[in-house]
């Protein structure tokens, strides 16, 4: 691997959360396992950069990404925490060699990536994911976080599961912070804000 899967720090509650300099943006916080993958062998490692135990269980999803122009993706594996997409992929992020991209650049290849092999934006929040499916994680201006903070609590309670933990800020001129010191190691370029913690 590349690099450990990059670790947000706690910031606690986001209505307690204190003003972050410069611009971000946020993204939902799902109850998940964070896992990578090798695009050219499909092959799946977990953020301890170990094989993934339970890949077999995204075989379907997997076939999605074959033949997509990223070497590494980081996603979330949606499988056994709740019975909400199984075996399904939400794609986050991705890395190559030169890690030059801010995190806005990033999305934006990510996002016409995506859009070119029909893979849909993870938008209908209230609504559950079906098995075995490929989704793009959606971001929103940090602007909208306390608006998507509590709507995602609601979308647990209408789906009655809890799917979402709360959001995740991530800073829009940050590199993907690259390290193979630990995979403990937590990054400031983004900071969770869940309910319960």
């Amino acid at each position: 691997m590349l690099t450990y899967p990059a670790r947000p720090i706690d910031g606690g509650p986001l209505h307690h959360a204190q003003p972050k300099p410069g611009v971000w943006y946020v993204e939902p916080k799902i109850n998940d396992w964070r896992a990578f993958v090798h695009v050219p062998s499909l092959s799946m490692f977990n953020r301890l950069g170990e094989p993934f135990s339970i890949a077999d269980k995204f075989t379907v999803a997997l076939e999605q990404l074959r033949g997509l122009p990223c070497e590494w993706l980081d996603m979330l594996a949606l499988e056994r925490r709740h019975s909400i997409g199984r075996g399904s992929i939400i794609l986050m992020d991705y890395l190559r060699q030169k890690n030059t991209e801010n995190y806005v650049e990033r999305r934006r290849y990510l996002e016409m990536v995506c859009a070119t092999r029909g893979i849909a934006k993870f938008t209908e929040l209230n609504v559950r994911i079906a098995p075995e499916s490929v989704l793009l994680m959606p971001t929103y201006k940090a602007e909208g976080a306390a608006h998507l903070y509590e709507t995602l609590r609601q979308c647990n309670a209408e789906m009655g599961e809890e799917f979402f933990e709360g959001v995740v800020m991530k800073k829009a001129t940050a590199p993907y912070p690259v390290q193979l010191r630990g995979p403990d190691i937590q990054t400031a370029y983004w900071v969770k804000h869940r309910w319960h913690f």
